[in-house]
């Protein structure tokens, strides 16, 4: 078995982010729970593991602060885990909109990196 490139690596790490921002809170009961509690939880346990955002790190892909933020990200999903959460709680509970906008704030830094 092969390791992925960084550059897939960050292709996955994109992905994992897009599936977990403020607008998910519009969408169907069903979006919501196939992005996050399929897309999203593979993409959080896998692509923002430490070994794989410092890989991304050193190769340039994310910087300090934004693998600071993927660990909390990540440390936060985990955290929300641990207790059962109805749609409303979803799209309405504190705990998940700071979650949305941690991912809001990932993908909006990420579009300004060179």
């Amino acid at each position: 078995m092969r390791d992925i490139s960084a550059a897939e690596l960050y292709g996955f790490y994109l992905d994992t982010l897009g599936r977990c921002t403020s607008e998910l809170r519009h969408q169907s009961d069903e979006n919501i729970q196939y992005e996050l509690f399929e897309e999203f939880d593979v993409g959080a346990h896998s692509f923002l593991h430490e070994d794989n955002l410092v890989k991304l790190r050193c190769a340039g892909y994310i910087d300090d602060e934004i693998l600071d933020v993927s660990k909390e990200v990540r440390e936060r999903w985990l955290a929300l885990q641990n207790k059962f959460w109805t749609m409303e709680d979803i799209r309405n509970k504190r705990e998940w909109e700071e979650l949305f906008e941690l991912c809001d704030r990932l993908k909006c830094k990420l579009k300004h990196l060179p």
